[in-house]
C-alpha cells in the first residue's frame, strides 16, 4: 500500500506541473487556442515528462496457442497383414513395435516338419538318377523339376535359397517371412515358441489361408495425428486456417494444417477431435503420443501492447499520443490477449498509446476533472 501510495503521489506532482503549465497557457478551456494558434483538443491532457514511453497500435497476424492431447493413428485400410502361409512354431521375431522395413527384411522365422520334409524330397529327387532317367524317357522331367522347385517358392524359398539346396543338401530348418513392403511395423501378434495354424492349403488353386503375425503401415500409406481438445478451445477452428504444432521425437518441431474438426464430441471423452495428415515418418508409430499446440488465427486488426492498458475500477484506459506532451484519455474494451498482445476495437495501426507514465497522466485527467467540476459549480 505504501508503494502504491508513493507511485500516486509522483503521479500527481506530475500532474501538478502539467496543471501548472496549463494556467500559464491558459489551455484546458481557458484559451480556444495555443501552441502557436493550433486549436485545443477538447479534454487533451498536456504533461511534459520523460517518464512517458510510447508504442504504436499494430496490424499483427497473431495466433492463439491451445494445449491439445496427440496421438498418431492409421485409417483403417493403411495397415496390411503380414502373413504366415504355413503352419509351425514360431522360433524367432525379428522386428518391434515401430521398427521401420525394407520389403525382403525379415520377420519372423517360422519352424515346419512338413517344411523340412518338401525340402528333402527335392533334394532325394535331385540325387535319384534312376527316377530322373525314367521321367527324362517320358520327356517330363523337364516339368517336373519346375514344378518342384515352384512349389518351393510356394513354400516362401528364394531364388537364392533353392539354389543354395540344390548345391548343398542341406535343408533350411525353418522359413522366413518376409516383409511384403517398404513401412513401418505397427504390431507384433505372436511370440516366440508359439504354434502358427495357417489353415488349410489348396494347391492347386494357391489358396491359402495364412495367419498373421505382424501388421505394417506401406509408405505408400499417411500416418495421421488425432488430436484431443476441449469443447471451449475449438472456438474458431477451421480446417485449412488453425494449424497444429508438433514435437518430433527427434525433438524438431513441425507445423501441420488441422484438415478435419469431428463435428461431434468424442463419446468417451468429450473432446473434440482434430485430424492432420503427417508428413514426417521418423521415429512414429501408431498409438505414439505427441506434444501438440494448436495455432489459431485471430482476425482482430488493431493490437496494442498489454502494458498500454490500465485498469480503473470497472473501466479499461488507454491514454493516446495526440502529440509529443499532449494525451487523449480513453475507454476501451479489450478483447481476449493473444500473449503480451491485446486487440481493442476503435484503434487505428499506427496510433500512438502509453506503454510507461500512465499513472502521471491519470494523475492529470483527474486534476483536470476537478478544475472542470469548480468551474462549473462558481458558474
Amino acid at each position: 500500500m505504501r508503494i502504491e501510495a508513493l507511485m500516486f503521489a509522483v503521479a500527481m506532482a506530475l500532474a501538478g506541473v502539467a496543471q501548472a503549465h496549463s494556467d500559464a497557457t491558459g489551455f484546458a478551456g481557458k484559451d480556444e487556442h495555443d501552441h502557436d494558434g493550433e486549436a485545443a483538443v477538447p479534454g487533451a491532457i498536456e504533461v511534459d515528462s520523460g517518464l512517458i514511453r510510447v508504442a504504436e497500435v499494430e496490424q499483427r497476424e497473431l495466433r492463439d496457442r491451445r494445449a491439445g492431447i496427440g496421438t498418431v493413428v492409421t485409417p483403417a485400410n493403411s495397415t496390411h497383414d503380414v502373413n504366415s502361409f504355413i503352419s509351425g512354431q514360431v522360433i524367432e521375431i525379428h522386428v518391434r513395435p515401430g521398427n521401420r522395413v525394407n520389403q525382403g527384411d525379415p520377420i519372423a522365422l517360422i519352424q515346419s516338419p512338413e517344411f523340412v520334409l518338401t525340402q528333402k524330397a527335392y533334394v532325394a529327387l535331385l540325387s535319384n538318377d534312376e527316377k530322373r532317367a525314367i521321367l527324362e524317357g517320358e520327356g517330363r522331367l523337364g516339368n517336373y523339376m519346375e514344378d518342384a522347385r515352384e512349389n518351393l517358392r510356394w513354400w516362401g524359398l528364394t531364388e537364392e535359397e533353392i539354389l543354395g539346396l540344390e548345391q548343398t543338401g542341406i535343408p533350411l530348418e525353418g522359413i522366413t517371412v518376409r516383409a511384403p513392403s517398404d513401412g513401418l511395423i505397427t504390431e507384433v501378434l505372436v511370440r516366440p515358441g508359439e504354434l502358427l495354424n495357417a489353415g488349410d492349403r489348396n494347391m492347386a488353386n494357391f489358396v491359402v489361408m495364412g495367419q498373421a503375425i505382424a501388421r505394417i503401415v506401406p509408405d505408400s500409406r499417411s500416418l495421421w495425428l488425432e488430436t484431443l481438445i476441449f469443447p471451449d478451445a475449438a472456438a474458431g477452428v477451421r480446417p485449412g486456417d488453425a494449424r497444429l504444432q508438433v514435437q518430433l521425437p527427434d525433438g524438431s518441431v513441425i507445423e501441420q494444417a488441422v484438415e478435419a474438426v469431428s463435428p461431434s464430441l468424442d463419446p468417451q471423452r468429450r473432446l473434440v477431435r482434430l485430424m492432420t495428415k503427417l508428413d514426417a515418418r521418423a521415429g512414429l508409430y501408431p498409438g505414439h503420443p505427441l506434444q501438440v499446440e494448436l495455432l489459431v488465427p485471430r482476425w482482430e486488426e488493431a493490437w496494442l501492447p498489454r502494458s498500454a492498458l490500465m485498469r480503473q475500477g470497472f473501466e479499461t484506459v488507454v491514454f493516446i499520443e495526440i502529440e509529443p506532451g499532449r494525451y487523449e484519455r480513453r475507454s476501451v474494451e479489450p478483447g481476449a490477449a493473444a500473449g503480451d498482445w491485446i486487440p481493442v476495437d476503435g484503434l487505428q495501426a499506427g496510433t500512438r498509446v502509453v506503454t510507461h507514465g500512465k499513472m502521471a497522466l491519470e494523475g492529470a485527467y483527474r486534476l483536470q476533472r476537478a478544475d472542470v467540476s469548480t468551474d462549473d459549480h462558481h458558474h
